[in-house]
């Protein structure tokens, strides 16, 4: 192991609450308290413990997360326990990272042994411990049908479960789901098809193992086909053995062949394998005929927890536990009383009743595998808890996750005049913050009213005609939606295993429901847990069911989501058909909202108070002389938080000639309608975006040769390796700025409209002079920003097109965003809206109302590098269309995977560089500051302007200024563009917001 001094420390999510700080020692204490003794080799360790130690070792009681003061009566019990070597670790339960970092420390310091720490991580670390990543249950994984997301899931748990000294990951669940009464495992399973779930099992062994953790495999050979809970009393499973070779095994398999390090087997009993009637974690027949040797497992065997019923029918606590060793379980998990245990394992040694040589078998076997893992992992891959990497394809797969069983043509929901919704919530629940959550996620799309109802218990009726809906009546009366919210499974709901029918007490809540929907509401039947009652025949005649497979806010953000068509919903019932017939489900595209809406920083999860910092950015700009004004608007999933102007349009010792004044002969102030010269904001709003619309109509190709569309280039070109590199030069090329293509001359001194030609007369001299052009480098070898590359793509796109630049811009781009306030060289009656640029010495003028681009000036306005005025309002329409995939004015514009495509950083560009195809991503001093994540992306504009997009945090920021007025020479613009985004990203409250790595102050 890695000398302790040499431990990377454990960040803190910026954002995360204050007590995560202190994790930072967690790694350092836990992995690093041991003694040197007992840091040594595991053969040694094995030496010199003596059967009493390594009894000890194989032994894990159960502690809580939550703290426990140094005099806590329990903690000093497992402290002696350990010192003692007694016990060889423990097992987490429910609390937070700096408890279990304080106990972890305490029994490391008395123990003679490095211990072992496990923890429950069916969905995540954050199934135990608060403040670690939340995955969605097994099931909604296993709904997205993508083994990719259980890799990360594993991956993910193992990580932040080894950032806190815990080895051992209590998970894969491989049981399968079913029995809709089954009461212990429900959406704990990956699903009910054996070899679907087979691939998700593997995927999470995979990400477990190769994070470095342990995995531990769940509950052999398979709960899924019994109805009791093992908990409580010891489940049957009436299964024979080509029945359970055929579907209970097929996901152990699957998680062996995977490399899983430890197998769990479960307290259940199946009388056709083994007449004695021991559940598997006491069968030797189970664990060693049918685990060792019919599947091969050469790992290690991990008790279930053998305080539970099912284990403890069969003896009393210590006796439960030397039973499990002797039917070849090597880790014992749980016992109730672990003293009582480790003395009992050594009476039944000396009695003759268990070999000795099994307890060293199986101490030896967890001596190796530990010592192999930790070799292999060195020090422990100290990570912070919960990131934003790490949140990220959680969400993803909530979101993936979300599945249509029946729909009559209701989705999605209307963005546009949104309809008032009932959500009722049924009955009591342990989880009862799925239907806050999920009442949380509607509200910030719509009104919403939430209310609970209660069942009738067996043998009582509604009198008069009542029903459970009649004390809400008012509230239902002024709903358009009525959404059921079922936040409990199939053992409340169904009246059978396959859930044919259900329980009589639905069906007065059943028949009121039938009522609103005939009376023209709208009635949905949504689902937080297992399918099972939304399959059920009595909730056919609904309008829409929709599952997330899981109460979790994240999940209930996605459902709210697939609601409202922000997201394509494409989720499968993660079922087997075998078991009953199954509705199709029906995959829904994204439609997005028909137009961004203005409402409150808190419903888009943003803090108004920390808003106003951005906007005292701006301010102290204007008022220092930085920029004579400023618009400035964010929105976040949808909703526009800050929309304002700043300042005057012009100074007043600097005004063009006819700009308008007031009675005081000041400039007109800035107001959001104000149009401003986007400058290079030109190529990716205007020249991106038609080529990406090319792209996705087959009419232009990214990797093919430029001069297929502009032959000219080579006909002029006499020098031969010029020639070759101009032969070799791409679209894509172009579109990164990589082409070689000289970044910029004076082209309209020689060529422009100013000296008597037509725009389109400019243009051919312009293109004429660029063929000939040497190349600076060779295409692909340098990123050099070029405006003469754009120029070279414009009349590509073009020839490509089929029409004029300016007409294919309006008619592919501007007419289907809704950009109405958006042209090139604006008209004159939109003059005075239009804020003024520099004083230009070529034009000798303020430049007002034309393009402050002296080349695109050159061609009467209208260029592919530079030439479009827009307002803030108009440039979130089309940043919104980006951040929703590709979405808008409520029609696909251009495909999610097209958006995908041109803005993430091209990989094959060389070192350093952050281009994307068009796009530009945040560089270390990006202008999008140091919080907008790695996957951001935008541009900026010469003239002050400048456009940022964050798909992770759901967020578009633009900011135009005319800080060139009246001379480019102030430089300002450099640090106002990263302060300004910095304040608006760290006014995002709902989740971390983090510097990104390498990013500059």
């Amino acid at each position: 192991m890695a000398a302790c001094e040499e431990l990377p420390e454990l960040r803190r999510p910026a954002g995360r609450a204050t007590r995560l700080a202190a994790i930072s020692c967690i790694a350092l204490g836990l992995l690093c308290a041991a003694s040197t003794a007992a840091a040594q080799p595991a053969a040694a360790e094995s030496t010199a413990a003596g059967l009493a130690g390594q009894v000890g070792a194989l032994l894990l009681p159960r502690v809580s997360g939550t703290f426990l003061a140094d005099d806590d009566p329990e903690l000093q019990r497992l402290i002696g326990l350990a010192r003692d070597g007694r016990i060889g670790g423990a097992v987490f339960f429910a609390g937070d990272p700096l408890s279990v970092r304080h106990t972890a420390q305490r029994l490391q310091q008395a123990a003679p042994r490095r211990l072992l720490f496990g923890l429950d991580a069916e969905w995540g670390a954050a199934m135990r411990l608060e403040g670690a990543t939340r995955w969605p249950r097994a099931l909604a994984v296993g709904a997205t049908g993508d083994p990719d997301f259980a890799y990360e899931m594993g991956r993910t748990t193992a990580r932040e479960s080894l950032a806190l000294g815990i080895e051992l990951v209590l998970a894969p669940v491989a049981d399968l789901m079913l029995r809709a009464d089954n009461q212990v495992i429900g959406n704990r399973a990956f699903g009910g098809d054996p070899s679907a779930v087979g691939e998700m099992v593997a995927a999470f062994v995979r990400g477990v193992e190769s994070a470095g953790a342990i995995a531990v495999v769940k509950h052999f050979p398979g709960h899924g086909a019994t109805a009791d809970d093992s908990h409580a009393t010891l489940p049957v499973l009436d299964v024979d053995s080509l029945l359970l070779e055929q579907r209970e095994l097929v996901p152990f398999r699957a998680a062996i062949d995977a490399g899983v390090s430890a197998v769990m087997p479960g307290h259940l009993a199946i009388p056709e394998i083994d007449p004695s009637g021991a559940p598997a974690s006491l069968s030797p027949i189970l664990l060693g005929e049918w685990l060792r040797s019919r599947l091969g497992f050469t790992g290690l065997v991990v008790s279930d927890a053998l305080d539970m019923q099912g284990a403890r029918e069969f003896s009393w606590d210590g006796r439960v536990a030397a039973r499990a060793l002797a039917a070849g379980v090597d880790l014992m998990l749980l016992p109730t009383h672990p003293e009582a245990a480790h003395a009992e394992i050594l009476r039944a040694v000396s009695r003759g009743e268990l070999a000795a040589e099994r307890v060293v078998d199986a101490h030896h076997r967890l001596a190796r595998l530990l010592a192999d893992k930790r070799e292999g992992r060195g020090a422990s891959p100290v990570d912070a808890l919960a990131t934003s990497a790490a949140a990220a394809p959680a969400r993803a797969a909530s979101r993936a996750a979300i599945t249509v069983i029946g729909d009559a043509g209701t989705l999605p929901l209307p963005s546009w005049d949104p309809p008032h919704v009932a959500l009722i919530e049924i009955g009591h629940h342990p989880q009862r913050r799925g239907a806050r959550d999920l009442e949380r996620a509607l509200h910030r799309r719509t009104s919403v009213e939430r209310f609970r109802v209660e069942p009738l218990a067996a043998g009582s009726a509604y009198t008069g005609g009542a029903g459970p809906l009649t004390p809400h009546d008012e509230a239902l009366a002024r709903a358009d939606v009525v959404a059921l919210l079922v936040l409990r499974g199939g053992p409340d709901w169904c009246r059978d295993p396959r859930c044919d029918g259900l329980q009589p007490w639905t069906e007065p809540l059943l028949r009121q429901l039938g009522q609103l929907q005939q009376s023209g509401k709208t009635v949905l039947a949504l689902g937080a847990a297992d399918p099972w009652p939304l399959l059920a025949p009595e909730m056919a005649t609904f309008a829409a069911r929709l599952t997330a497979h899981d109460h979790g806010p994240e999940s209930q953000e996605a459902l709210a989501a697939a609601l409202f068509g922000e997201q394509p919903i494409g989720g499968k019932l993660p079922l087997s058909p075998a078991l009953r017939p199954l509705p199709p489900t029906r995959p829904l595209p994204a439609a997005a909202r028909a137009a961004l809406r203005r409402g409150s920083a808190q419903e888009a999860g943003m803090s108004p108070h920390r808003l106003e910092r951005a906007a005292a950015v701006l301010e102290r700009a204007v008022e220092d002389g930085a920029t004579p004004g400023a618009v400035a608007l964010v929105a976040r999933r949808g909703v526009i938080v800050f929309e304002r102007a700043f300042g005057r349009t012009a100074r007043r010792d600097h005004l063009p000639q006819g700009f308008p004044t007031d009675r005081r002969g000041r400039p007109p102030e800035t107001s959001p309608d104000t149009l401003y010269d986007l400058a290079s904001l030109t190529k990716v709003v205007a020249t991106t975006t038609l080529a990406m619309r090319l792209v996705e109509a087959g009419r232009l190709e990214l990797d093919r040769p430029v001069a297929d569309y502009l032959p000219e280039i080579l006909l002029v070109e006499a020098d031969p390796e010029q020639r070759a590199q101009k032969s070799a030069m791409t679209v894509r090329h172009l579109l990164t700025h990589s082409s070689g293509a000289l970044w910029w001359t004076d082209l309209h001194l020689r060529h422009g409209v100013q000296g008597g030609n037509s725009p389109d007369e400019a243009r051919r001299a312009y293109l004429e002079e660029i063929y000939r052009l040497p190349l600076e480098s060779a295409p692909g070898e340098q990123v050099v920003y070029s405006d003469l590359g754009i120029l070279l793509l414009g009349e590509i796109l073009e020839r490509a097109g089929g029409a004029p630049y300016a007409e294919l811009v309006r008619r592919e781009v501007l007419e289907p965003l809704g950009m109405r306030d958006t042209t090139f060289a604006p008209p004159e009656t939109q003059r005075s809206r239009i804020a003024p640029t520099e004083y230009d010495p070529w034009r000798g003028r303020v430049v007002w109302g034309e393009v402050h681009d002296e080349n695109a000036a050159g061609l009467g306005g209208v260029a592919p590098h530079a030439g479009l005025f827009s307002t803030a309002a108009d440039l979130a329409k089309f940043g919104q269309a980006m951040l929703s995939g590709g979405i808008a004015e409520g029609e696909r514009f251009l495909s999610g995977r097209i958006v995908d495509r041109f803005t993430r950083r091209a990989a094959w560009l060389p070192d350093g560089s952050t281009r994307a195809l068009g796009w530009d991503t945040p560089s270390p001093g990006s202008s999008g500051g140091r919080y907008v994540s790695s996957r951001a992306f935008g541009h900026t504009g010469f003239t002050g302007t400048s456009l940022w997009i964050d798909p992770e945090h759901e967020l578009l920021v633009v900011l135009l200024t005319n800080r060139v007025h009246p001379s480019r020479d102030d430089q300002r613009i450099r640090g106002l563009r990263p302060a300004f985004h910095d304040a608006v990203l760290l006014a995002i409250d709902d989740q971390p917001v983090e510097a990104r790595a390498g990013s500059q102050r």
